[in-house]
């Protein structure tokens, strides 16, 4: 691991949206599509952030058929793994990222 890409694992993070996005994939398996609903942005805009968390391997994307499903890269290099780690602990308590697992939960029943 360089300095650089240790930079720009923490630049990739550096967003709302972005942080938002790793706080749902902790402990779910999420299509974009569903991303967009929870967050209220448009899966174009959520495309975008999950494409720069993906340069970096903090997310992965599956297929099946057409649909794309997305989750934390929990089997790349340690440093990222603890970086995602690191976000879903630390700020667990932040009242945005209560509210987006709450609706999570309530779209999932």
């Amino acid at each position: 691991m360089t300095v650089q890409k240790l930079r720009q694992i923490f630049r990739s993070c550096a967003d709302d949206t972005r942080l938002r996005i790793i706080n749902l994939l902790s402990d779910e398996v999420l299509t974009a599509g569903e991303i967009s609903f929870l967050l209220d942005k448009s899966k174009f805009f959520i495309n975008r952030h999950l494409s720069a968390l993906a340069a970096f391997d903090l997310v992965v994307a599956g297929r099946i058929g057409d649909m794309a499903f997305y989750t934390l890269n929990r089997k790349n290099d340690a440093v990222s793994v603890k970086v995602t780690e690191f976000i879903v602990v630390q700020f667990c308590d932040i009242q945005l990222f209560l509210d987006d697992k709450r609706r999570l939960r309530e779209i999932k029943q």
